[in-house]
């Protein structure tokens, strides 16, 4: 007899079969985050769903359901975040999404106190999980007032180059500060900084949590953006799918990267800041403006850690003595093409294919 513990059981087998993993975690915390998320019912469709987008009617058998009985069903768990929803040909389809750079990331505008505090809890486990990953999920793109001086610049270097005329592009309130918010550590940053394009524009633009930009829209955003101090992260990739303009306050990542030793440990950056010693001023605005601790200094002299740099260029774009330049990190990694060669390798890594 299947009881509903079996079935998150099942859950969460099925997501630790993504490649974002779903680590286990003391107590049955992991469990618990799925019992909050999940019905029983909605946790036995998601495993009887493949990792490649599917009309109803190919779901319904593994699912054991009628494909009229099914198809609202899953409408219901794509417009609440719990699986991914593709539009292509006048055709709905649907798939499984993973846990971390997707559900928890679904959840802008759902969120309670109790979800919060076991999604903060458990976010950490994902964390160290994902430190033992080599391809990275995430990396860090440059903001554009520091790549000006530097000699050689990529082409996924330029978020601006990187857009293109056709695309389409939604942004979203930020799901890490609803999370700050509702343990009272409100931030004084907008809300409205998490960004999708194509698909995943899409899928937030259904389901009412994001509103659409044109490009003009978003060059603007990333100029405020720089002013504000906001660190740009996307997909690992140079195809964009997700883009976030994070906090220092409340990201989960860079909360990481305030106490890791190694910036790549978390993130994928292939820049890292310079400051030329002879030149600079003394005045600390560097200091202020890094994100992660990567910067050192006593008595007006200071200088990067390399090894914990992430390459945002934000103390650069802040040196009023121009003193700051990026230069290639010779351990950064040039992003994946898109998302699905970024997953097929965190898969392989992981031996799931």
């Amino acid at each position: 007899m299947t009881t509903h513990d079996d079935v998150y059981a099942r859950l969460r087998e099925s997501l630790d079969n993504m490649p974002g993993g779903f680590p286990e975690a003391p107590d049955g915390l992991e469990i618990r985050v799925l019992k909050k998320l999940f019905t029983p019912e909605q946790a036995g469709i998601y495993v009887s769903l493949s990792k490649e987008p599917e009309d109803a009617a190919a779901i319904a058998g593994r699912a054991g359901m009628e494909e009229a009985a099914l198809a609202p069903k899953l409408e219901e768990m794509a417009k609440r975040g719990l699986i991914f929803r593709v539009r292509t040909g006048g055709k709905v389809l649907y798939k499984k999404y993973q846990f971390f750079v997707g559900i928890v990331d679904a959840q802008v505008n759902k969120l309670d106190l109790e979800l919060a505090q076991l999604i903060d809890e458990y976010l950490p486990y994902v964390g160290m999980f994902s430190t033992q990953i080599e391809a990275k999920q995430m990396r860090v793109i440059p903001v554009e007032r520091s790549i000006k001086s530097k000699a050689s610049v990529e082409t996924y270097e330029r978020v601006r180059d990187m857009v293109r005329e056709d695309e389409l592009i939604a942004v979203a309130p930020c799901m890490c500060r609803q999370l700050a918010g509702l343990k009272g550590n409100d931030c004084s940053h907008s809300h409205e900084t998490c960004l999708a394009f194509g698909n995943h524009a899409r899928f937030y633009l259904d389901n009412g949590i994001a509103r659409q930009l044109n490009r003009d829209g978003l060059f603007e955003l990333l100029d405020q953006a720089e002013e504000w101090g906001l660190v740009i992260q996307s997909s690992n990739t140079r195809d964009l799918s997700i883009m976030c303009l994070c906090c220092s306050c409340c990201c989960g990542i860079l909360k990481g990267l305030q106490v890791l030793p190694q910036s790549l440990l978390f993130v994928n950056s292939t820049g890292m800041a310079q400051i030329d010693a002879r030149s600079c001023p003394g005045c600390g605005a560097c200091l202020d403006r890094c994100p992660v601790y990567a910067i050192t200094g006593l008595d007006g002299s200071y200088e990067v850690i390399p090894e914990k740099c992430i390459g945002c260029g934000l103390c650069a774009s802040a040196c009023p003595a121009d003193c700051i330049t990026l230069v290639n990190k010779p351990d950064g990694k040039v992003p994946f093409m898109d998302l699905p060669e970024l997953l097929d390798t965190i898969s392989r890594e992981r031996g799931l294919t």
